[in-house]
């Protein structure tokens, strides 16, 4: 189209659309929709993901698992009485050459949890 039929093209639909003025819809229409938006939109409160005894179950397993570590002999002999703890404490002397026991022990009880979390989550996903 050429750029003078695209503004005679134009002109008649402004013509057009003011013959035919604005269309209201009726009331009821009006009432229907925002009922179905309402009726869609109900308030329902946000669940936590832990009940505070859970919460509270949590806690005290990393306060016992702090304390737990700090109370714990060093020594090699205390801990060759059990294969599976000889072995963690041989992994242990292993990473501590290269980085600190305190921040070794951050990321173990960080991985603890987030695994506990993610099981939580995938029951609680699979309950839904």
């Amino acid at each position: 189209m050429s750029e003078a039929q695209e503004h005679e093209l134009d002109k008649f639909s402004r013509k057009v659309i003011q013959k035919a003025g604005l269309e209201t819809p009726p009331e009821y229409l009006k009432q229907n929709i925002m009922h179905a938006i309402h009726a869609g939109h109900t308030y329902s409160p946000i669940k936590g993901l832990l009940t505070p005894k859970s919460k509270i179950a949590i806690g005290v397993l990393v306060i016992g698992f702090c304390i737990l570590i700090g109370f714990l002999p060093q020594t090699k002999e205390v801990w060759e009485i059990s294969g599976a703890l000889s072995e963690f404490t041989g992994l242990m002397e292993r990473i501590s050459n290269q980085i600190p026991k305190t921040f070794f022990y951050g990321i173990l009880a960080f991985g603890l949890l987030i695994s506990i979390q993610i099981g939580y989550l995938k029951q609680r996903i699979n309950r839904n």
